[in-house]
C-alpha cells in the first residue's frame, strides 16, 4: 500500500510540476518613424506691396518658413483659387473679389536660402490651381531647415489704381508633402 501511495504521490507531483511548469511566449514587434512633413511659416512678414509702374524692378517681399520632416520633402506654392484670381492679384473691395479687376502679371515666388531651390522658383503661379515646387530638402531633424523666400509683383501702366480701402488681393497656398 505504501508503494502505491508513493506512486500516487509522485504522479501527483509530476502533474503539479508539468501543470505550474513556467511557459515562455516570444512577440516580435515592429516598427518605422512614419514620413512626416511640417511647416510653419509667419504671415507678418508678408506686407502690403507699394507697387509703382515706373520702377524697372518688381516690388520685393522677404518672408521664411520652417520645415521639419523625417524624410525628403518639397514645399509647393500655388493659388488654388482659379475662380477670382487664378495666379493673379486681383481687386478686393467689401469682403469680395471683383474679378475683372486683376494686375497684368502674376505673382512670382523666389526661393533665397535653405534646403535646395525646386523648379518652380522664380515662375509665375500658375493659374489652374496646380503647384509651383519652391524648394526641396532631405530629412531635417528635429530642429528643423529654415527657408528664406520673397514674393515678388511686378506692375504696369495698364493696372487699375485702386483708390479707397479696395486692394489687389491673393491667398497663396504652401503645400508640404514627402517625396520619398
Amino acid at each position: 500500500m505504501n508503494k502505491i501511495w508513493n506512486s500516487l504521490g509522485l504522479a501527483v507531483l509530476g502533474i503539479a510540476l508539468l501543470v505550474g511548469a513556467a511557459m515562455a511566449e516570444e512577440i516580435t514587434l515592429t516598427g518605422n518613424v512614419d514620413a512626416v512633413v511640417d511647416i510653419s511659416t509667419d504671415p507678418s512678414y508678408a506686407t502690403a506691396f507699394t507697387l509703382n509702374p515706373a520702377s524697372s524692378m518688381p516690388e520685393l517681399a522677404e518672408d521664411s518658413m520652417t520645415v521639419k520632416s523625417t524624410d525628403n520633402w518639397k514645399v509647393e506654392v500655388s493659388d488654388e483659387d482659379t475662380t477670382n484670381t487664378a495666379g493673379k492679384m486681383t481687386k478686393y473691395s467689401s469682403a469680395a473679389y471683383v474679378t475683372s479687376t486683376k494686375l497684368a502679371t502674376g505673382l512670382v515666388l523666389d526661393w533665397l536660402s535653405g534646403g535646395s531651390i525646386g523648379s518652380g522658383s522664380g515662375a509665375v503661379l500658375p493659374t489652374d490651381g496646380t503647384g509651383n515646387i519652391l524648394v526641396t530638402g532631405g530629412a531635417t531633424g528635429s530642429s528643423g531647415t529654415d527657408v528664406g523666400f520673397r514674393y515678388k509683383q511686378a506692375s504696369s501702366y495698364d493696372d487699375d489704381r485702386l483708390t479707397g480701402t479696395d486692394v489687389y488681393r491673393i491667398v497663396v497656398t504652401f503645400t508640404a508633402s514627402n517625396t520619398a
